[in-house]
């Protein structure tokens, strides 16, 4: 399991105490505004989920992928990969190419594409 993807997060350049703030502190919506443009997202919630495993929200602890225990007991573990899918689509419309978005993701330039195909489902059906 390789954890180079945490050089690119947007929290390590930050103070650490944001992400570990106390319950219903303000710190917590600074928090989910940095992770929301936050390259590394879909890796960070990934990772979370790994670490916590199925543990109850009283047992979870810290701002992860711009989520709180709470949401992320909820969520479940389908959601990296709409993270992803969301990621990839906003970093191709910063004028990022699909190679590059793929590999700041960790994931294929086929992964990118389907992404990018459903989004284009998804506005034209809208």
């Amino acid at each position: 399991m390789s954890y180079e993807w945490m050089g690119q997060a947007l929290c390590a350049q930050t103070d650490p105490d944001m992400w570990f703030p106390e319950v219903g502190g303000s710190q917590t919506v600074a928090a989910k505004r940095i992770c929301a443009s936050c390259p590394v997202r879909a890796q960070c919630v990934e990772h979370a989920q790994r670490l916590e495993g199925g543990v109850s929200a009283d047992h979870r602890y810290g701002a992860w992928g711009g989520q709180t225990p709470r949401e992320r007991e909820l969520i479940g573990g389908e959601q990296p990969a709409a993270i992803r899918d969301r990621d990839a689509v906003r970093l191709v419309g910063q004028g990022l190419s699909v190679g590059e978005v793929a590999a700041r993701l960790g994931c294929s330039d086929r992964t990118v594409a389907r992404a990018l195909h459903a989004a284009r489902r998804t506005e034209n059906a809208a």
